[in-house]
């Protein structure tokens, strides 16, 4: 009762299990999904915050640097210093220049990020800084890297960054141009330090693995934490990925999007800094991200599974306190199917008043009906049986019936010919012993003449015997062929000779098709076994082989072998006809299978075949077939078969 109850009751469980570990799922799915997102967005807004600070760090380097080009051309001793100073002799003996000296020094000293700020005269050819360094006579303005970039536009210009030599500062040069009376230029110079890069990229929590690094318009490296690439190596020869993505997509400004970088997933995000062709990439590896997720997630899918461990415990006691009479009434139900309607019954749930009462009573009910039922059906079932047995053996009867009248048709054919010309030569005889009374009677019978008429008698009489021995010869075949299909005894028979007069008996049936049969049957095989239904095989293969597998008048070739295999007799029929299409060969022994039932066939052919051949003869058969190759069937039979 035990092992019934707990087959529900396990169910009923496992059940439960996998209704709330299925719900466990999609809930940490969403969850997952719904945090992903949530992260995500968090993210790329606190990465845009925190990257449009430090842009706008950046951005007012350039801001204040170019107010102060500005500022320094607004000066009016300035603007005169540089436009009267032509001649190198004048550079330091000029009027202005204290004036000169102190105002771009006091601008210096303003603030920390100015580098450097120097005045440059074309027509003098001279360079004069805050430190009131003057440039020698060797100094060249048009060589000046910045010249150029000077000249680009008529505001202030940027020049890329650079490495000054004396202190090895990173600075970028804020050069804006300014046109003399005579034609000549002056330049204003303000160079200001990158050198609170660092401390502002500091400010952006990217992770342990995560980066902050700045790139030029042609991808080299202005910040990253590696002081060894910066202005030595491109994004191309440290983040090829990267770089990849930035050449092969329109990236704006505040793109925030998922990159793999060395078989890991990194979330990129690139802001454009205003006034240059600089681009801050900022990288946070996604794992670092989710690893905060991933634990809260862990944490409620723990607690998911304690509850339902409780909850399957509850449940677990509940159902097999509930479930104690179903299994003493599964065993019940079960006796039932196996037909035991004796099996008693559990009395102390019959009383009950509830449910289980009630059903314990219509099982009651229920066995008593089927015993009654049972008993009926017995009866009809043997009844229907004996009836099939008879119609069985009536198809059988009505088979052999049928290849016997095959046999019949052609023996009856074959024999007119010799009982024909027998009658004809009769006549002939009656006709010759007429003539001969005829002459002896008018007294004209001559010598001559009754030694002809003796002579025709003789060749007659010799016609006469032969078609007569002819037609003897085919009754006794026919004989030998109907008596062993009637025959349901053992006989000692060589297999041979029982093929051979089968062919003999059919080829009387096919002189006017073309069609011959080989008998390729080993001499030495002598069986004992059913003849009739040897003969009944073999008979119903030729036939079938007549009909469906060549077209009248065609050519064809049926082969009959056998050989001895231990106590067993292997036969081979074959012939090279039309064959079978797949789709009937795999029927072909189900009983009422038939492709032509318009012309009235049954379709027990060869399932009589197939069961004479499993239960007369107690072997096999297999048939193999191609269309267009012929057919082969194989059978397997007994040596010698015993008395049951």
């Amino acid at each position: 009762m035990f092992k019934h109850k707990n087959k529900i009751t396990y169910r009923l469980l496992v059940n439960i299990i996998i209704s709330i570990s299925i719900m466990t799922i999609l809930i940490g799915f969403s969850v997952s999904e719904f945090m992903k997102q949530s992260l995500e967005q968090e993210l790329e807004l606190r990465l845009n915050t925190e990257s449009n600070f430090s842009k706008s760090q950046i951005e007012n380097l350039f801001i204040d640097s170019t107010a102060y080009v500005n500022q320094l051309l607004g000066d009016k001793n300035i603007v005169q210093y540089l436009f009267e100073v032509d001649e190198r002799s004048q550079i330091e003996t000029h009027y202005l220049i204290d004036e000169v000296l102190n105002t771009i020094r006091s601008m210096e000293k303003s603030t920390n990020q100015i580098f450097l700020i120097s005045l440059v005269n074309e027509a003098a050819n001279f360079y004069l800084d805050n430190h009131a360094f003057v440039s020698d006579e060797g100094y060249d303005v048009y060589i000046r890297p910045w010249h150029a970039v000077a000249l680009e536009s008529e505001g202030v210009n940027y020049t890329d960054p650079y490495v000054e030599w004396g202190t090895k500062e990173l600075v970028v040069s804020s050069i804006k141009a300014v046109e003399e009376p005579n034609g000549d230029k002056s330049f204003v110079v303000v160079d200001f330090s990158l050198n609170i890069l660092p401390s502002v990229v500091s400010k952006m929590n990217v992770g342990e693995k995560g980066q902050v690094f700045i790139i030029n318009g042609s991808g080299k490296f202005i910040y990253h934490k590696d002081d060894s690439n910066v202005l030595e190596k491109s994004l191309i020869d440290v983040y090829p990925q990267i770089d990849e993505w930035l050449n092969h997509k329109t990236v704006s400004d505040g793109v925030f999007e998922v990159i793999s970088i060395d078989d890991e997933d990194y979330y990129i995000l690139t802001s454009d800094i205003e006034y240059s062709k600089w681009k801050i990439v900022t990288l946070v590896n996604q794992d670092e991200v989710r690893a905060e997720m991933n634990k809260f997630i862990a944490y409620l899918v723990g607690t998911i599974v304690l509850f339902t461990v409780i909850v399957t415990i509850v449940i677990y006691f509940f159902i097999r306190k509930r479930l104690k009479p179903i299994a003493a009434l599964t065993i019940y139900s079960q006796q039932i199917a196996l037909g035991n309607l004796d099996e008693d019954l559990p009395y102390e749930y019959v009383a009950l008043t509830d449910e289980m009462g009630t059903i314990a009573k219509s099982f009651v009910t229920i066995a008593e009906v089927f015993k009654q039922k049972n008993q009926i059906l017995e009866d009809t079932i043997n009844a229907q049986y004996e009836e099939i047995k008879q119609q069985y053996h009536y198809i059988i009867e009505k088979e052999k019936i049928a290849s016997l009248g095959f046999l019949v048709a052609g023996i009856a054919h074959e024999i007119n010919t010799p009982v024909g010309n027998a009658l004809t030569t009769g006549s002939y005889m009656k006709t010759i012993v007429k003539k001969l009374d005829d002459l002896q009677a008018n007294g004209k019978l001559t010598k001559s003449e009754l030694v002809r008429s003796i002579e025709a008698l003789d060749e007659a009489s010799d016609l006469v015997q032969r078609n007569v021995e002819r037609a003897a010869d085919l009754v006794k075949q026919f004989k030998t062929i109907a008596t062993n299909q009637n025959n349901e005894t053992l006989q000692k028979v060589n297999l041979k000779e029982e093929v051979g007069n089968i062919i003999e008996t059919i080829r009387l049936t096919i002189k006017t098709h073309s069609i011959e049969i080989i008998n390729n049957v080993d001499d030495d095989i002598i069986m004992r076994t059913f003849p009739s239904a040897i003969s009944q095989i073999l008979t119903n293969f030729i036939k079938n082989s007549f009909q469906y597998a060549y077209a009248e008048d065609e050519k064809g070739l049926i082969r009959i072998g056998a050989y001895k295999e231990g106590q067993l007799v292997k036969i081979l029929y074959e012939d090279d006809g039309k064959g079978i299409e797949p789709s009937i060969l795999e029927h072909i022994f189900e009983p009422f299978y038939t492709t032509r039932r318009s012309t009235s066939n049954s379709g027990l052919g060869m399932f009589i075949i197939h069961n004479l051949i499993n239960q007369t003869l107690s072997g096999n058969i297999r048939c193999e077939s191609e269309v267009n190759q012929g057919v082969k069937f194989y059978l397997t039979i007994p040596l010698e078969l015993n008395e049951e």
